[in-house]
């Protein structure tokens, strides 16, 4: 999707938006005269005995009726056009690079120290990949998309079929364009859930014990009826209104000492009532289309109306209009009085949850699942360059790319660089802002990309499933008295202890013990990439220690040698960002602290001549 193409689509939106403002403002227009009409009509017909009074009295009502109900339609509608255009608007953001401002959802709580991935690679937080990729509104479809980001490799079967219907969704983009509208409007209606809002309830739909006995559900009837036979005797002058009243006393009395209890079993129904309409909005639309991959055919089987979720959710969104009541003084005491309303509200409530409780969570499960599918096809319809990786199975771990290039940074700016490895120890070497740490997260998101099932920034992308290790965001920790360096340690010794299992794994290291000296960092770094170089590990590390790059000539390993450089032209230092083999051989340390003022012109001599012009502010 081009953002000319996406300008158009939410230009489309805003119009249709524009066009059913209008229609509630003709309608409230009209909705008004025909009140005046009908009024007028009436007084008229009654003064003057004029039929053509009755007439137009009833032709004014029935229209100020029908303009009644038309009126909350045209709202929607309106409503649901400016969500379209919010959703679109989000694609836009990621088109033109300005989403991290924007999207709202980063998923910094799913940052742990338990997943130091999560952090190194961007993948949660702020401009993280889950912000990137969310477009989830139900807290069941962000949890799965995080769980899908952080989980060991799954079974590649597993990613076969995610694989298969994020590639749909991508193609079919309406299903996801109108899932996600359905979400937006919910929560431009202040409507937002957490999972512990929904949680007390769904607990309570999935309990069998019973609030009120069954004794009360025959009186709840009864009592009524007879109430109203005592009031209609009374009007008759039958019966004296104080006997009665006494089933209204009667009722009341019987309100009073459950109310308490019931209101308790409603309040985790209130908690819940609000998202009602949107998941089944959500089930509507995703019953009204045609799906071809096995996985979206089954989700769309859980939520429609032959598995019962439509008839239950519109079901349970009869009970909340009933309990809504409880909201309204006026209608609630006339129903506690005539109706013993409470009862009548709780035993709907258990009705329904006999017949629904054990499945509601299926249900929000599969709109969950739905969403973290939708927000894994993203990159297919915001990056050109992308592509579904093939999974190698085998002893011998294997990555192999064409053009592969970071998600998270502009088209125009990120620059592909190739891979391919196969159970190597790869020690990459470069200057400064060369792009050897951007290198070694383009290839650890991408692999988180792939094992979630999702499409990759690649022309061609094989992987083989196995563990992702890193350690490249280093923190001391105060309280525990764990310097960066320990940290570190910590770190890579957690990769060893991995290693022992003999299992797949991916090791990402950058500038590794760069908290020590040089000295102890050498001889440190060297053992612990012998450490990690095994045939079951692929294991990339980036440094500034030339010394390191002698590994490649030892034979018990197999360890290869890439750098990234610059260029200068006048005064001016460049980056090509493109991977080259061998060793580094040129440095700009120097031009940086020159740059800066700490070093003098003359004290030492650089290995070029020459200052960083304005791309290092730009750096």
């Amino acid at each position: 999707m081009t953002i000319g193409e996406c300008k158009n689509i939410r230009v489309n939106a805003i119009a249709q938006s524009w066009r059913y403002h209008r229609f509630c403002s003709i309608i409230s227009a009209f909705r008004l005269v025909s009140f005046l009409l009908f009024v007028f009509a009436l007084v008229w017909g009654i003064v003057d005995q004029n039929p053509i009074g009755y007439i137009l009295f009833g032709v004014g009502f029935a229209a100020f009726v029908a303009l009644v109900i038309l009126h909350p339609y045209m709202l929607k509608k309106e409503a649901y056009y400016d969500a379209r255009a919010l959703v679109l608007k989000r694609y836009r953001l990621r088109l033109d690079n300005h989403w991290a401002e924007e999207l709202e959802e980063d998923g910094k709580e799913y940052l742990s120290d338990e997943f130091p991935q999560g952090k190194d690679l961007d993948l949660f937080g702020k401009h993280s990949l889950y912000q990137f990729l969310c477009s989830a509104f139900t807290p069941y479809g962000r949890d799965l998309l995080a769980k899908w980001l952080t989980d060991p490799v799954p079974d590649i079967e597993e990613l076969l079929s995610r694989q298969e219907a994020v590639k749909e969704l991508g193609e079919q983009r309406e299903l996801g364009f109108q899932l996600q509208t359905v979400g937006m409007l919910f929560q431009m209606q202040g409507k937002k859930k957490s999972k512990s809002d929904m949680e007390d309830f769904l607990q309570y739909a999935e309990t069998d014990s019973k609030i009120i006995s069954p004794f009360f559900h025959i009186v709840s009837w009864a009592l009524p009826i007879l109430t109203v036979c005592l009031l209609i005797l009374a009007a008759f002058g039958i019966l004296p209104w104080a006997a009665a009243s006494a089933g209204v006393v009667l009722q009341l009395l019987l309100a009073l000492p459950t109310y308490k209890k019931i209101g308790g079993a409603l309040h985790s129904l209130f908690s819940f009532q609000d998202a009602v309409d949107a998941y089944d909005d959500m089930f509507k639309e995703v019953e009204s289309f045609y799906v071809n991959s096995k996985r979206l055919q089954d989700l769309r089987r859980q939520i429609s109306w032959s598995s019962g979720a439509r008839d239950g959710i519109r079901s349970l969104n009869r009970v909340c209009e009933m309990a809504k009541i409880r909201h309204n003084p006026i209608l609630y005491i006339i129903g506690l009085c005539f109706l013993m309303w409470d009862y009548h509200t709780v035993y709907a409530l258990e009705r329904w949850r006999k017949k629904y409780g054990k499945q509601i969570r299926k249900w929000l499960e599969a709109i969950g699942e739905l969403e973290a599918l939708v927000s894994l096809s993203v990159p297919c319809l915001v990056r050109e360059n992308h592509c579904f990786p093939t999974f190698v199975e085998g002893e011998s771990p294997v990555i192999k790319s064409e053009q592969m290039a970071h998600p998270l940074l502009p088209q125009e700016q990120a620059v592909p660089n190739p891979v391919d490895l196969r159970a190597k120890t790869c020690i990459i070497t470069g200057s400064n802002m060369s792009g050897k740490t951007t290198y070694l997260r383009t290839l650890g998101v991408n692999a988180f990309l792939a094992f979630a099932g999702g499409p990759v920034c690649a022309r061609e992308f094989a992987i083989s499933p196995m563990a992702v290790f890193t350690s490249m965001r280093i923190e001391d920790d105060v309280s525990q008295g764990i310097s960066t360096f320990y940290a570190e340690i910590l770190r890579i010794r957690s990769m060893v202890e991995y290693a022992k299992s003999k299992r797949p794994m991916l090791v990402l290291i950058d500038e590794i013990f760069k908290g020590t000296n040089s000295a102890d960092r050498i001889i440190g770094a060297t053992q612990a990439i012998r450490r990690l170089s095994l045939p079951w590990a692929i294991t990339v590390v980036s440094t500034h220690d030339f010394e390191l790059c002698s590994l490649s000539q030892d034979e018990t390993i197999q360890a290869v040698n890439f750098h990234f450089s610059e260029f200068y032209t006048g005064d001016e230092i460049h980056f090509d960002y493109i991977l080259k083999p061998g060793q580094c051989q040129t440095t700009n340390a120097q031009h940086l602290l020159r740059m800066a003022g700490i070093l003098e012109e003359g004290a030492s001599s650089p290995s070029h001549s020459g200052n960083v012009s304005s791309s290092l502010d730009k750096s």
